[in-house]
């Protein structure tokens, strides 16, 4: 699917609130990803619809990949250090929010390292 078709996505599909929905959108270079994944989500919520997934083809993909960062384990220690400043008083939030800090770094890692 063209990224101009996404405003067009009930004209496309009478029914489209008895659907699930796996959208592929082709991006072109200047096409923000973020943005349309979310675009993508608010259509859903707008119209009904089961969105399954949200996956991007095209020439603008490459531009998003090289953006990724080259050691996100290096941002770890930034993370930790704000959540313990900020959280500080509430030590119970602040157990939980280390663990799943970890838990992201530890999933970022490894979608790295399988691409």
């Amino acid at each position: 699917m063209l990224v101009t078709d996404l405003a067009k996505l009930s004209n496309f599909y009478i029914d489209l609130e008895n659907a699930f929905v796996k959208i592929c959108l082709e991006l072109e270079p200047e096409d923000d990803s973020v943005f349309l994944q979310r675009q993508v989500r608010d259509l859903a919520c707008k119209f009904n619809f089961r969105l399954l997934d949200v996956s991007f083809s095209g020439q603008g993909l490459s531009r998003t990949t090289t953006d990724l960062p080259n050691r996100p384990q290096d941002y770890a220690g930034t993370v930790l250090g704000y959540l313990k400043n900020k959280y500080a008083a509430q030590p119970e939030f602040l157990t939980e929010l280390e663990k799943r800090t970890l838990e992201l770094i530890h999933e970022v890692n490894n979608a790295l390292t399988t691409d």
